[in-house]
Formats: structure tokens, C-alpha cells, sequence
């Protein structure tokens, strides 16, 4: 047993090099935080009663005692529309859902890297410590963070789009927001949806907002890719995912969209570790087409690599940073 124990952290060691999945050693044999199976609470309002035009402070007041802490869900999301079988979801509900009378809440949706799973952003980053945190110190108010799962297994990269190898980018945004606006009492307001992620889901995260701003409109990308890929080669890339079609996989690129393009109706921030040239790299060039683009943009540079140890730096600025624009702030 002991044995076998060291093994697999000495090939935990080997792939936290690469991707820091663990920030410590702890990490890997501490628990996450629980997930429940249940179904969320039933929806208070209708769709149509959810479009909110002001902040949540300014329409809801918090009930005395009302509790610090989170609930985390597993939820299954369908790919209703893009045929897209994905792993199941994490949600979180800050404890102001958990009212009488709820508020209508803003909605984030994160992202996993690749290799990783919605699970990742519980088992390595701080996200519900920094959740809870500041839910306590807004009267339990939070917003509904979905991550959900692109992929479809650990081994799978769909680049975040609909290609040969997937609809996965049709499942980010038609089947990921159908399903929360009907199982969840969400602001349907798209200046209130926020998209975020790490690497592949930093990437991710830059393709639904130039892709679909009319249901995300702003970002949180940390150490995104400049474009989506399968293999360092881009010919590979493109003939696996697209039959060596260049234009058409061109056509779906971030950097495409942002040159012929204007949206300023977009925010978005930036985030890259200083030791990780290669992605730090690929934020100036981001970051600059953004805001030729009419974005309205931040960045920050933390210190490490690409790991999920700059996302834990990077999470109380960039969280902020959504924060004040999608209603909570």
C-alpha cells in the first residue's frame, strides 16, 4: 500500500509539472468539497420576469441568519440541441438561493483546462473558498457559478467548437444556458453571464464572448491559447477537426472574429503567469486584438507558470472584476 502510494504521487509530481492540477501535495490527498446529487431547488419566476436592468443590492434585501457557506451540485446537462454528451456539471449555489424569497442572481460559467474536468476547479483552485468569502460579505449573495464539461472525457479536446470532432461549441451556448435558465431562477440579462476559464478554458472562454455576444459579455481568461488546438502543428489541428478546410477553421477563430469585428459591448480580463512566456505571449496578442476590437479590457501578471497556482493568484482580481460587472459589485 505504501508502495503504491508513493508511485502515484511521484506521477502526480510528473503531471503537476506540466499542468499544476495540484497546487500542494495536500491537494492531493485532501478531499474536495462535498458535490451533492440532489436537483436544485424548483425555480421561483418565470424567464420573462428574470431580465433584471439593476444590481441585486438594489432589489433584495438579506433575511437575518442567513448561512456562510455554499451548496455544490452535480447536475447533468444535455446537449438538447448540439448532440453533445458531456460529463456532468458542477454548480454552485451561493446560500442566498437558499431564501424564502430568492434573489434573481448573475451567472458565471468556468471552465476547466485540458487534461481536467469540471471537478478540476474544486479539487485545484480556491474558487469556492473565494465564492463563500465573498457571499459572506454580501448577504449571502454570490453568483450561480455552472462549470460545466466541453470534452466529454478526460483524454477528448474538442477545442470548444463545433467542428468534425464535435458540436461543442453549440453545447456552450445554446444547450449550457438553456439549461440554466430553466432549472435555475437566473438573470437572463446577457450583461449579466460572465465566461471564464483556465488555458483550454481561458481559450474557451474567448470563444463564446466573439462568437456569442449576445449571451456572454464578459470574460475572466487565464492563460489562454492564442487559437484552439490538437497538436503543436496547426495542419494537424486542422485536418482532424476541419478535412484540412483552413478557411473554415480560420472563420471560428477569436483573433478572426476580433479583426472584422467591433464589441464594445464586451469586458473582459486577462491573466498569465510571468515564468510562462509562451502564454504570456498569447495574452498580448489577445489582449491587444480585444481591444482594437472595442473590449474593454484588463490584465494582471502573477508569478509561476502555467498552473493552476497563477489561477489561485489571479482569482481575487479577476472574480472582481466580473464581479462588478455583471450586477454584484
Amino acid at each position: 500500500m505504501a508502495s503504491t502510494l508513493v508511485v502515484l504521487l511521484l506521477v502526480g509530481v510528473q503531471i503537476n509539472a506540466v499542468f499544476g492540477q495540484y497546487p500542494t501535495v495536500g491537494s492531493v490527498l485532501d478531499s474536495q468539497p462535498a458535490i451533492s446529487t440532489a436537483a436544485p431547488p424548483a425555480v421561483q419566476y418565470g424567464a420573462a420576469a428574470r431580465d433584471m436592468s439593476t444590481p441585486v443590492r438594489e432589489r433584495w434585501t438579506a433575511p437575518a441568519g442567513l448561512g456562510t457557506s455554499g451548496t455544490i451540485l452535480s447536475a447533468a446537462i444535455p446537449g438538447t440541441v448540439s448532440g453533445f454528451k458531456a460529463r456532468n456539471a458542477v454548480v454552485y449555489l451561493p446560500p442566498a438561493y437558499f431564501t424564502t424569497v430568492r434573489p434573481v442572481l448573475p451567472v458565471l460559467v468556468l471552465v476547466s483546462g485540458q487534461p481536467g474536468s469540471p471537478e478540476s476547479w474544486l479539487r485545484s483552485s480556491t474558487l469556492v473558498q473565494e465564492l463563500d468569502a465573498f457571499a459572506a460579505a454580501h448577504g449571502g449573495v454570490a453568483p450561480l457559478v455552472v462549470i460545466p464539461d466541453p470534452n466529454g472525457s478526460e483524454e477528448v479536446n474538442t477545442m470548444c467548437m463545433d467542428s468534425d470532432l464535435a458540436r461543442a461549441g453549440t453545447y456552450m451556448s445554446q444547450d449550457v444556458p438553456a439549461w440554466i435558465k430553466t432549472h435555475l431562477d437566473a438573470d437572463t440579462n446577457p450583461a449579466h453571464w460572465a465566461v471564464g476559464g483556465f488555458s483550454y478554458g481561458g481559450t474557451c472562454a474567448m470563444q463564446m464572448v466573439t462568437r456569442h455576444p449576445g449571451v456572454y459579455q464578459t470574460f475572466m481568461s487565464i492563460s489562454p491559447e492564442r487559437e484552439p488546438a490538437l497538436a503543436i502543428k496547426r495542419t494537424v489541428t486542422v485536418g482532424r477537426a476541419f478535412h484540412g478546410d483552413t478557411a473554415a477553421f480560420d472563420a471560428l477563430l477569436p483573433l478572426t472574429l476580433m479583426a472584422h469585428n467591433k464589441f464594445p459591448e464586451i469586458h473582459g480580463w486577462f491573466a498569465s503567469g510571468r515564468q510562462d512566456a509562451a502564454y504570456s505571449a498569447n495574452v498580448r496578442v489577445l489582449e491587444a486584438a480585444g481591444r482594437r476590437s472595442g473590449m474593454r479590457i484588463g490584465s494582471a501578471l502573477f508569478d509561476g507558470g502555467h498552473s493552476w497556482s497563477v489561477v489561485n493568484a489571479a482569482l481575487p482580481q479577476g472574480l472582481s472584476f466580473v464581479f462588478s460587472r455583471i450586477g454584484l459589485e
